[in-house]
């Protein structure tokens, strides 16, 4: 009997956090079994979700221990940082945009690395893509900057205004998993970088896209992917947040990704750390006002609360890169 049950649980589990896509139903029937459960077993429920988020947790830091690059920070970013501060300062951030603390990594291996192509993936009102653009404008190359997305309402006109002054830039609507493997078809022969900032919500989707991308592993410089910050320990987010789940599926799809097609003697796996972010914090200094404008309370959006608690808790949103080896 007791093995039935830890059977179920774990495929229950398994539901849980490997299908992100339907949180309103992974919840009722969570609550629901929880309701239904007797105590012992509630116990044996919740003690499984804790013990498979601190593997997950451990196996995190050990891998991002393992391969995290300190020369991105101590070379590259000291190389742009001046140059990215100028920039940001005559762009006005948009709602939803990425964090400077994560474009500042972007822009930096843009503006080093040079690709021939560059694809974003999930382009929204257009910061990140300004940013981007503004890189390769300033490497004055031959560059093609792709921008995928699927637009709401009036984004795709806003979007396209303000990305018409750059000649290089081409804006497609519709699909990332359904567009990226023209695009990489027809400049196959060209080294190319993506940043993928969705579908985030469509696991099926990410999961297409980065199966098109494997096809051309031998041209990709690095891949970056929004929203890789720590997983955390099951205590504290149960405590801080009404939520059971701990598992930052972003970062997991990412390491999981990794070491099944690219932990080899290629490539390379790095999260941001907290130390890089308190390090370049000022830079977020526009995004945390625009942001508390825009809710119009002040500090609702700053350093997340429990940053102090030890060092693998996120501050923020952060940037995960898988990069090919002896590019800087």
């Amino acid at each position: 009997m007791r093995l039935t049950i830890k059977s179920i649980t774990l495929r229950l589990l398994k539901f849980i956090f490997y299908n992100p896509n339907e949180k309103n139903l992974r919840n009722l029937i969570s609550n629901m079994l929880l309701n239904k459960l007797s105590f012992f077993k509630k116990i044996l429920y919740l003690i499984h979700i804790r013990e498979i988020s601190n593997f997950i947790l451990a196996e995190d830091i050990y891998l991002n221990s393992k391969y995290d690059d300190p020369n991105i920070d101590s070379r590259i970013i000291n190389k742009y940082i001046h140059e990215f501060e100028n920039l940001i300062s005559n762009i006005k951030y948009e709602p939803a945009g990425m964090l400077n603390t994560s474009l500042v990594v972007l822009y930096s291996l843009i503006r080093e690395i040079k690709p021939s192509i560059f694809i974003e993936s999930g382009s929204k009102y257009g910061y990140s893509s300004n940013i981007i653009a503004e890189a390769i404008k300033k490497n004055n190359t031959t560059s093609k900057f792709y921008c995928l997305s699927i637009f709401n309402n009036n984004e795709k006109q806003y979007f396209k205004k303000k990305m018409d002054k750059y000649n290089f830039v081409e804006v497609i609507e519709g699909k990332s998993e359904e567009n990226i493997s023209k695009i990489l078809e027809s400049n196959k022969n060209e080294k190319f970088a993506i940043l993928i900032d969705g579908p985030k919500g469509r696991s099926s989707g990410w999961d297409i896209l980065n199966k098109i991308i494997l096809k051309y592993n031998k041209n990709i410089q690095f891949l970056a992917f929004d929203s890789a910050q720590e997983h955390l320990p099951y205590e504290i987010f149960y405590k801080y947040w009404n939520n059971k789940r701990s598992i930052n599926i972003e970062r997991l799809k990412i390491t999981t990704l990794f070491k099944n097609h690219y932990q080899n003697n290629e490539f390379n796996i790095s999260f941001q750390s907290n130390q890089f972010c308190r390090k370049y914090w000022h830079l977020n200094k526009n995004v945390f006002a625009e942001r508390n404008k825009k809710e119009g309370v002040d500090q609702i959006w700053s350093k997340y609360n429990f940053d102090k608690i030890n060092n693998h808790i996120s501050i923020c949103y952060k940037l995960g890169l898988i990069y090919k080896k002896n590019l800087f």
